[in-house]
């Protein structure tokens, strides 16, 4: 039986980081993501975190991938441990140019953009070695994403150091509000050249020994022209673009004109298409379209649940209760299909407890049905439709509210929950994942992940036919 404290802890490693990944699926359709971080796999550390750069509360979750980087996710791709990445804010970026006593480049790029950074010629360009090159990447810098880019660039032959840029997000939400606006990212870049003002990625700079911009490009460069620049610079034959550095002292400038009613329409606009996924894949689900009539759905309150009850007093009650956000939780569930009455001898309720948002009820629809399961739904009615609400949501008050309606026992944190329910409404059949996790090592809590795989992966669908038969 999971108590709270352990339940905190697994959520934080799987639920959250299957969970709330697979929100961002469907805000930006282009990404994908990881559960799974592969450092151990390449014994390598993925994590710089320091006291300068302390853990980000994100923890190393966050894995975001488009068409041309999911594939580096696979162990097929190890990591050289020259290719290194380092978290770095404007006073480090600073003091790096400072020290370095030479011209500098910078270059911003990311894997989250349509704007491709071609590698090869950057690794001509540092073969140059005219500049001190700075090479960034705007990513969210949790530590399987590193993991992610370290894969990328050693499979692109970019064995050296780059950065990442450091950021402490507070909650899920502070990320997905970054990554809707990017004002984080513009704040930092307008702060390096002030000319920045609007999302260009990938994105060169070049400064020179009096910290003046005296080159910027968006997109993609040239290897002549910047093999060219350094010269040019030395002989002073480009003029200062504007001082580097200047907008530092304004760095929170675009923050400070974010306007407070365009944040509660921004979170009003992620919550309509908040969904979470578990380990299920939802690019089958990207081109269906199914009318409503199909997995008709409908919301069910604690009253609501005594009303069915009473209506089915006399009658016996098949009961399975789960949910999409997690691969445990979701366990079994396409055994239902060999449960469905084809009379009326008993009532079946299929119950979610999942958030109740427009866009995790739509995939739950579209999961069962592309599964072959087309019957009337439920989801026990919450008040969960924010990111925000993942703290409370792991508390599962209103999934143990629910169902002590009928079994007055219930208290745990853990489904799936499958009960059969007499003429009466007593309980004559009762299912529900227990298992202890105290004190485990992650090797044994992965052990009994695959142990409770192989119990709960399917329902007891011959035991249960049977109780359902009997008189």
């Amino acid at each position: 039986m999971l108590n709270q404290s352990i339940l905190n802890n697994i959520l934080s490693k799987i639920v959250i980081r299957l969970c709330v990944l697979s929100a961002f699926c469907l805000i930006f359709a282009s990404c994908s993501f990881s559960s799974t971080s592969k450092a151990q796999n390449n014994n390598e550390p993925n994590n710089y975190n320091s006291e300068e750069f302390p853990p980000n509360n994100m923890g190393g979750a966050i894995t975001i991938t488009n068409d041309s980087t999911k594939k580096f996710q696979s162990d097929t791709f190890k990591i050289n441990s020259g290719c290194v990445i380092k978290y770095i804010d404007l006073k480090h970026l600073k003091n790096n140019i400072d020290s370095s006593k030479q011209n500098t480049l910078i270059h911003f790029w990311t894997t989250m953009d349509s704007g491709k950074t071609d590698f090869s010629k950057w690794i001509e360009i540092k073969k140059l070695n005219n500049f001190n090159t700075i090479i960034i990447s705007v990513d969210i810098g949790s530590s399987d994403q590193i993991d992610l880019l370290r894969r990328y660039l050693t499979a692109k032959g970019f064995i050296d150091t780059s950065y990442i840029i450091y950021e402490k997000y507070e909650n899920g939400w502070a990320a997905f509000s970054e990554m809707k606006s990017h004002k984080k990212l513009m704040s930092f870049i307008h702060s390096v050249d002030t000319s920045y003002s609007k999302i260009q990625i990938p994105y060169t700079i070049a400064i020179n020994k009096n910290n003046e911009v005296v080159y910027r490009k968006s997109g993609e460069i040239d290897i002549k022209e910047i093999a060219e620049l350094n010269e040019k610079i030395n002989k002073q034959n480009l003029p200062s673009l504007g001082l580097a550095f200047k907008g530092s002292k304004d760095s929170d400038t675009f923050e400070k004109s974010e306007d407070k009613e365009d944040i509660e329409k921004l979170k009003e606009e992620i919550s309509q298409y908040l969904s979470f996924a578990g380990g299920i894949n939802t690019d089958e689900f990207k081109n269906l379209v199914i009318s409503d009539s199909i997995c008709k759905t409908t919301i069910l309150t604690t009253k609501d649940l005594k009303n069915i009850l009473k209506q089915n007093k006399g009658k016996k009650i098949l009961m399975h209760i789960w949910g999409i956000w997690c691969p445990t939780t979701a366990l079994g569930i396409l055994d239902i299909k060999k449960l469905i009455p084809t009379d009326s001898s008993y009532k079946l309720l299929l119950i979610s407890a999942d958030m109740k948002t427009d866009a995790q009820i739509d995939l739950i629809r579209k999961y069962l049905y592309k599964n072959g399961i087309n019957i009337p739904i439920y989801i026990i009615d919450n008040e969960f439709k924010s990111i925000d609400d993942m703290p409370k949501f792991a508390k599962f008050k209103h999934v143990i509210k629910f169902i002590n309606v009928f079994d007055k026992d219930y208290d745990q944190t853990a489904l799936p929950y499958t009960a059969i329910l007499d003429e009466n409404s007593n309980i004559i059949y009762k299912r529900v994942l227990e298992v202890q996790v105290e004190d485990l090592s992650p090797v044994e809590i992965e052990t009994l992940n695959d142990e409770v795989n192989k119990k709960y992966g399917t329902m007891e669908v011959e035991k249960i036919k049977e109780i359902l038969k009997q008189k």
